[in-house]
């Protein structure tokens, strides 16, 4: 089968959605990867073509990248276009649906968000012109069902990682007596970090809490100089750590104690997923398809979205409490389990 994967984005570091990439093609599916420019990773571009996959670079605006798309597709004669992030499905899923007749598959990441009514009708558009909608969580399908009221036949299918064995690394953080807790992500805003900056100020000078780093990673330079300015203005810079973005993710959950996801919106973790795989117990906030891989009271603690407060307490409760956290990472890692790569693949 030859799909022509829309991936709609960057490809910065070779994580769990490269890793997905790269175990579809070893299962013998045929992946032509269409990129907005030339992974980082070359290690992933490698493990692309030598298991017979092909990557593409459409650049320029949207239109121009509809364009080269669209080339593509003639060119290619691809039996399946699955559309992945990014509005790229506006433009293209119409003119497929009108011209090739080619059928068309759009795996839903993100949480839908409110948009504006023209928006909304080409969304409506758009998935009208779809055989399948995949969800990668029921928090998703269910405000997709809410939101869009389309027939296109809608399935959950959640996405998975395997556990990637730690290196000799060159991280630079020695873990003596200090607790590390190590959050991942892009954007300040939609990660939440600006919120777990709040909390940290909250908790960092009270008495009686052992002492503690926060590791930051994925942050782009950009990013991250705004995150230096945000923990210099609350005070709290010696608290934090941001290593930006990094293909070492392994080997900081590996000296992790506890993992943080304090996101505004999230169809579903990876990053969860893979501190599951270490055994980490979970603080995330309740949104999307979270609770689906953080079990509250289980193999972590859910708090309401925004509440720099209510992370501020759960931070402190796994902080102070050191059988908590041992008794949610060992259910953290029985929940890993379910959200393996083979599992997700095979779906």
């Amino acid at each position: 089968m030859k799909v022509l994967y829309l991936t709609g984005m960057y490809s910065t570091k070779y994580g769990g959605i490269e890793r997905i990439n790269v175990s579809l093609l070893k299962n013998g599916i045929n992946l032509s990867l269409v990129y907005y420019d030339y992974p980082a990773s070359k290690e992933y571009t490698r493990d692309v073509i030598s298991e017979g996959g092909n990557i593409l670079v459409v650049k320029g605006n949207r239109f121009q990248r509809m364009f080269s798309i669209l080339k593509t597709v003639r060119v290619e004669k691809p039996d399946i276009i699955h559309y992945h992030f990014g509005s790229m499905l506006l433009l293209v899923a119409p003119i497929v649906f009108v011209f090739f007749k080619i059928p068309q598959v759009y795996t839903i990441h993100c949480e839908i968000r409110k948009m504006n009514l023209i928006r909304e009708k080409l969304y409506k558009l758009a998935f009208r012109c779809l055989d399948l909608i995949i969800c990668v969580s029921n928090g998703v399908k269910s405000k997709y069902v809410s939101a869009m009221a389309n027939s296109t036949p809608c399935v959950v299918s959640y996405l998975g990682v395997d556990k990637v064995s730690v290196s000799n690394s060159k991280i630079n953080i020695k873990k003596n007596k200090e607790i590390i807790l190590t959050s991942i992500g892009f954007d300040i805003f939609v990660k939440g970090f600006d919120i777990l900056v709040e909390a940290i100020a909250k908790i960092a000078h009270q008495d009686g809490v052992p002492a503690f780093k926060v590791v930051i990673i994925g942050l782009s330079s950009q990013e991250n100089e705004r995150f230096i300015e945000l923990v210099k203005f609350k005070q709290v810079e010696d608290f934090f750590i941001s290593v930006g973005i990094s293909n070492e993710v392994a080997n900081y959950l590996a000296i992790s104690d506890i993992y943080i996801q304090p996101s505004r919106t999230e169809a579903i973790s990876l990053s969860i997923m893979e501190a599951l795989s270490y055994g980490l117990p979970i603080i995330a906030s309740n949104v999307g398809g979270i609770p689906e891989v953080c079990v509250n009271e289980s193999n972590g603690l859910l708090f309401h979205c925004n509440d720099s407060t209510e992370l501020a307490k759960s931070l402190l409760r796994l902080l102070k409490d050191p059988g908590l956290r041992s008794r949610m990472g060992v259910k953290s890692k029985e929940m890993s389990r379910r959200f393996t790569v083979s599992k997700a693949v095979l779906n």
